[in-house]
């Protein structure tokens, strides 16, 4: 059976001023079967985004980049489009370049650019056209140069592409993939069992030293005869409180609210219902668990720092359930029934 060969094709452009443009080439790229990349998959809000992009541009057997008269958004004194191509020239990408025309250039709508952001732009221009590259006059123009450039790139830089998995593996491949994957579950079994036990003597040596740190609050009320209550708590415990509601971001004041309602013996008013613990206590408090690895401050754009559980400080606290519920697995191996 002959293999059907998709190329994966990375389109790089700046974006409101090429929305046209961009979808005649990623129409025309879906129409001839290959499989079209772009920033219209990312999301702009996620702090991985260029990891991602790099990613896709290495998997990716082509980059084509698309330059109208925008240079477009920065980060590091260098746009998106500029980064992203100067990333696959670098790792050996074959690129094919599209620049709009003067003539195209000049009857589009002025784009205002300060004198360092268009030096930038003509100088881009200037690296791209260092190659062989295409002038396009509009959007459809854009799209048959991109079919002819991209046939002769097929021809002259051929890929590795991607093939469906039914093609590309013989029955004797099959037979190894399946030996292989059992002979990995079988290892990831052991390596599981090791890591459950290193983690159980690592968790309960956490557990100790947690138990021999304590923090005293003192949780202010209002109202001249009412005391104010001092409450030790030890860290092991106050973990175990906070770690749930800190699978989502909780700022400061949220925290100590928390724990000022979770550990006050009566109901008066609070003195100052915003902090009714100082929050340099908690603060403390906070920054210690982190030592433990156990906390991390938030990554939440919110006015106030905000704080949240680790993965590793997940893990912990699931430990600490499983005891309290009777779920300790770990040992019930090791037990031997003495009923006679």
């Amino acid at each position: 059976m002959t293999q059907e060969v998709k190329y994966q094709i990375f389109i790089s452009s700046t974006y409101n001023d090429l929305i046209d443009e961009r979808n005649q080439v990623i129409k025309a790229t879906w129409e001839i079967g290959h499989i079209p990349i772009g920033m219209e998959m990312f999301s702009a809000a996620d702090a991985r985004q260029w990891d991602i992009i790099t990613k896709h541009i290495d998997d990716s057997d082509y980059f084509v980049v698309i330059i109208g008269n925008r240079y477009g958004s920065m980060e590091d004194n260098i746009s998106f489009t500029e980064k992203e191509y100067d990333y696959a020239v670098a790792h050996g990408v074959p690129v094919l370049g599209f620049v709009i025309s003067d003539e195209a250039m000049q009857k589009r709508s002025a784009i205002i650019q300060h004198d360092d952001v268009r030096k930038k732009h003509e100088a881009f221009i200037k690296k791209v056209k260092q190659k062989l590259v295409s002038d396009w006059v509009d959007a459809a123009d854009l799209a048959t140069k991109y079919l002819a450039a991209l046939f002769k790139a097929f021809n002259s830089h051929p890929r590795e592409g991607w093939v469906k998995a039914s093609t590309a593996a013989n029955p004797q491949t099959l037979t190894e993939v399946t030996r292989l994957s059992k002979e990995n579950a079988e290892l990831r079994e052991k390596f599981n069992k090791f890591t459950n036990v290193s983690n159980t003597e690592e968790f309960e040596q956490i557990i100790n030293r947690l138990h021999n740190n304590s923090v005293k609050f003192i949780i202010k009320f209002a109202g001249s005869g009412i005391p104010d209550e001092d409450v030790t708590i030890h860290y092991d415990k106050l973990f175990e409180f906070l770690a749930p509601q800190l699978l989502s971001e909780y700022s400061v004041k949220e925290i100590a609210r928390s724990i000022a309602d979770n550990y006050r013996y009566h109901s008066a008013m609070y003195r100052n219902p915003s902090q009714p613990i100082p929050l340099s206590e908690v603060q403390k408090v906070l920054g210690d668990l982190m030592v433990f690895g156990l906390l991390e401050p938030g990554k939440s754009k919110r006015t106030n720092q905000t704080w949240k559980t680790t993965d590793f400080g997940s893990r912990l606290y699931s430990y600490q359930r499983s005891k309290l519920l009777g779920l300790d697995r770990n040992n019930d191996d090791d037990e031997t029934n003495t009923d006679i």
